[in-house]
């Protein structure tokens, strides 16, 4: 089991990156701040070459501690099972991939793009 921390890039416009790799079913995965980001539009895009039976949910929080699924433009919750992209819009102030399921070698890429 693996700490997994996000990797955040400015592209510019009010544009943001976060991406989180190889995220595994028993790792610990750490959120991302979307404080003082311009984007409230967004979308994840998540993918692995072995997904088996994990389940990856996109949450957010406000405090940190107390995490809920998002939902999508269509109010469907955000949790995949294979490779996709879903947008959503979000004034959450923190966000986080968690992985269940799974044998805990699936390597799961996820990426949340944020625009303003």
């Amino acid at each position: 089991m693996a700490v997994v921390s996000p990797v955040s890039q400015k592209l510019g416009q009010g544009t943001t990156v976060v991406t989180w790799t190889d995220v595994n079913t028993g790792d610990t995965v750490n959120h991302d701040a979307l404080v003082g980001r311009e984007g409230l539009a967004a979308c994840v895009q998540m993918s692995s070459a072995s997904w088996g039976d994990t389940t990856v949910a996109l949450r957010g929080s406000n405090d940190g501690t107390t995490w809920v699924t998002l939902k999508d433009l269509g109010g469907a919750d955000i949790s995949m099972t294979g490779d996709g992209l879903v947008e959503f819009s979000t004034s959450t102030l923190y966000v986080k991939p968690v992985p269940s399921g799974g044998a805990g070698s699936e390597d799961v890429l996820v990426t949340v793009v944020t625009r303003g």
